[in-house]
């Protein structure tokens, strides 16, 4: 492919380019020459076979070099001048292994036409090498001294577009992700189990958004058939859109542990594995995982389903872990009950719900970057919405209907006068309706009535909230009266 430098108007934030690298010991030979770096680790395999790694690797500064064909020949090219480089070495680069560099424009400066371009080296989903240039566009070199050159083995791309793959996307929730997408321009590819009418129809209703919608077929307890449809959406034509994953399949609640371990945690880990390549090339996109409020209840028989929804929303944890820094971020979405077929023979008559299309909206809000950065856990109720991290409240609150979609969030209120707004003497008579006149020292579990365990619990969170405190299990189960609750508190706020 023939490439002509652009000027400086021409780049956009998100830009950025990816090309596979190998090095060999005879690269390292004429490295040596130049840097007179004749290290052992670095060539002899007797030695580095009692280093820490086992075996000879690639010096940083050898596997470092094409940044500088990066800013001299890609961003922004032959009318560059490399002026500030920083980087550091992750984990080790080893010689014979096809590593993919990404350098992505993070940022431009006007005034003095710069550029801030982000490269990473990749081996597989390993991050070994994280870099920052810092180049100078020089616009005033006439493009006519500029030759063209050969760049045929870099791929090009901008992160212009948004597509998001979503599974389970013919159930009543994975619809309403889908349509609430469409409507906010996410290009969609939609996957389904067995229902193709369906998977049909949704795709027919997304589309009159004006979007692109591709569907794939797949059993997600059967990890080859994932396979399959991942290596489909890795040949789609995808090098200007970045990559988001909604994973929303789940089958039934009384399901067997395998089927819900497999469809939950074994398919959303294979879906990230096979596409994580994808989102650290344009170090950008998304894992947004539909889990549940059962999680802060764990209901008796309920075991396996929560037992599978626990395992992929800390696998989640694990990905904003080792990738937030790099573009990918992951967060689950645990609603209450929503009012579909799926929950409907374990809801109460008469029982507040969540609506599909409340779901679809919230998702369509944390992609459009509507949440904070450290909102990786946002539970939903009909009442109130609560973002933080998984383990910052194990019960639900209890609201009252008067506070409808009330936000939460952990750091809000810590500073509140606690004697004078949010008196504990007050809140208590409130939560449980008791008079002025009843002595609150007296008082405590099974010593009221309504007090029992598990309005207990409920209190706790409903003070966790108020005060943005928390407790641990421990303390929730050995404070049982007015007196050691007051105490307790009191712990928490000097």
């Amino acid at each position: 492919m023939q490439k002509k430098d652009k000027k400086f108007e021409e780049f956009c934030i998100g830009d950025y380019v990816t090309f596979q690298r190998s090095f060999s010991l005879k690269d390292f030979e004429i490295f040596s020459k130049i840097s007179r770096d004749t290290n052992p680790l670095h060539h002899d395999f007797i030695y580095s076979k009692s280093s820490d790694f086992g075996t000879i690797i690639v010096p940083m500064h050898l596997a470092a070099a094409p940044l500088s064909a990066i800013a001299g020949t890609m961003i922004p090219g032959h009318k560059s001048l490399y002026l500030k480089t920083k980087f550091e070495s992750i984990l080790p680069m080893y010689y014979d292994r096809e590593i993919m560099y990404s350098a992505k424009i993070i940022a431009k400066h006007e005034m003095k036409k710069t550029l801030v371009i982000r490269v990473i080296a990749i081996d597989e989903k390993d991050i070994l090498l994280d870099a920052e240039l810092l180049v100078k566009v020089r616009d005033d070199v006439p493009d006519s001294t500029i030759p063209e050159f050969e760049l045929d083995y870099v791929n090009f791309g901008k992160t212009e577009e948004r597509t998001v793959l979503i599974t389970g996307s013919t159930g009543e929730i994975g619809r309403e992700i889908a349509v609430s997408l469409a409507k906010k321009g996410f290009n969609l590819i939609l996957h389904y189990n067995t229902n193709e009418k369906e998977s049909l129809n949704v795709v027919k209703l997304c589309k009159s958004y004006n979007v692109k919608v591709k569907i794939v077929q797949g059993d997600l307890s059967q990890t080859n058939e994932i396979d399959d449809f991942i290596n489909l959406i890795c040949d789609y034509d995808l090098r200007n859109s970045t990559i988001d994953i909604v994973h929303a399949a789940c089958p039934s609640i009384d399901s067997g542990l395998d089927s819900l371990m497999s469809i939950n945690f074994v398919a959303c880990k294979r879906i990230f594995d096979g596409l994580c390549k994808l989102m650290l090339a344009r170090q950008a996109g998304s894992v947004t995982f539909i889990g549940s409020s059962a999680l802060q209840f764990n209901p008796l028989g309920w075991e396996n389903y929560v037992a599978a929804k626990v395992a992929t929303t800390q696998y989640l944890s694990q990905i904003s872990k080792y990738y937030e820094n790099y573009g990918i971020s992951a967060r689950t979405v645990a609603p209450g009950f929503v009012l579909t077929d799926f929950s409907k023979n374990y809801r109460q008559f008469n029982q507040n719900t969540l609506l599909p299309e409340q779901i679809g909206g919230a998702i369509a809000s944390g992609l459009l970057g509507e949440w904070e950065k450290g909102d990786k856990y946002i539970w939903i109720e009909h009442n109130f919405t609560k973002f933080g991290k998984f383990g910052f409240s194990e019960q639900r609150l209890n609201l009252k209907e008067d506070e409808p979609n009330k936000i939460y969030r952990a750091s809000e209120n810590k500073n509140q006068d606690f004697r004078e707004k949010n008196n504990l003497d007050a809140l208590l008579r409130n939560f449980f309706n008791i008079d002025e006149n009843i002595d609150l020292s007296e008082l405590g579990i099974d010593l009221y009535p309504g007090w029992d365990s598990l309005k207990h619990i409920e209190l706790m969170i409903f003070i966790e909230s108020s005060f943005s405190i928390s407790f641990k299990s421990s303390e929730i189960e050995n404070t049982t009266s007015y007196s050691s609750l007051k105490d307790l508190v009191y712990s928490k706020l000097n």
